[in-house]
């Protein structure tokens, strides 16, 4: 049995595909996809480095311990915990954690992972990276959508070019925070006169009309935390333009999965700021 938690599988390539985790499955999301490993494994994997845990991480080890496949095995990162898959351990998971990047060091030991009774890999993390796939057959892939139908949502089949995709798309998402925070220090500052505020509104303004998805998810943001509303209209406007196919960027257009992902991450979005802006009432859901 391999001890290699990041090594893909080669056992039975043309039944299985690979999936990637476009968002972390959290709460009952990651509560199913712990259940659903259980019934579709056989162990799982945790890495631990001496002297690195918090007192709770100790205590899952020491939860884990009558449960481990074998001494601990050295890896990358630390030495691997392989555990075997069943009720007790299923109790310490759910327990331990509500996210599934949450394993990670110092507060729990390091990238939670599953595997089959082959050995193969169903789930691999690399908590500190947010990454995560699964490697699944047709027949789990539908399992799974029944069971689960949100957590199978977030899976991108990693066919040519669509996994890269994917993780740049996360990647970016990521940047738009820290962004947001910066150019909202910037236009506080400008916001304190009224010509400085209708200033800020004017450029905002541009971006949101600018088709540019990282400016119009920036715009937003700053619109809402601002309280300009003298823009409601213009967001209005973009509301109602939401289910129109031109509206949704060419770089996701294509992609079933990432389109159906980026149209419901931006309805949330511009009815937040219609929220904060006081107006209106969410959209339908598609």
């Amino acid at each position: 049995m391999s001890s290699r938690p990041f090594s893909r599988s080669a056992t039975d390539v043309s039944a299985r595909r690979t999936y990637e985790l476009l968002d972390e499955p959290v709460g009952r999301d990651y509560r199913s996809l712990v259940e659903a490993a259980v019934t579709e494994g056989a162990s799982s994997v945790l890495t631990v480095s001496d002297g690195e845990l918090s007192p709770a991480g100790r205590h899952v080890v020491e939860l884990l311990r009558p449960l481990l496949a074998g001494s601990p095995t050295p890896g990358p990162g630390g030495h691997l915990l392989r555990f075997q898959l069943g009720e007790a351990s299923r109790a310490v998971l759910l327990t331990a954690a509500d996210r599934l990047f949450a394993w990670r060091r110092p507060a729990l030991p390091d990238n939670l992972c599953f595997y089959r009774p082959d050995g193969s890999p169903w789930l691999v993390t690399i908590a500190a990276e947010r990454l995560g796939y699964i490697e699944l057959t047709q027949l789990e892939r539908v399992r799974l959508a029944h069971t689960t139908p949100e957590l199978a949502s977030v899976l991108a089949h990693q066919a040519a070019h669509d996994a890269i995709l994917a993780t740049f798309e996360r990647r970016l998402e990521e940047r738009v925070d820290p962004l947001v925070d910066e150019l909202l220090g910037h236009a506080r500052r400008l916001t304190a006169g009224s010509e400085g505020r209708q200033g800020v509104a004017d450029a905002l303004l541009v971006w949101v009309a600018s088709g540019d998805d990282l400016r119009v998810e920036v715009a937003l943001e700053m619109i809402a935390s601002l309280r300009l509303q003298e823009l409601r209209q213009e967001i209005e406007q973009l509301r109602a333009r939401l289910d129109d196919d031109a509206s949704v960027p060419r770089a996701v257009a294509a992609n079933s999965v990432l389109r159906k992902r980026w149209r419901a991450r931006r309805r949330r979005l511009v009815d937040g700021v219609l929220i904060q802006l006081g107006a209106g009432t969410q959209l339908p859901a598609d």
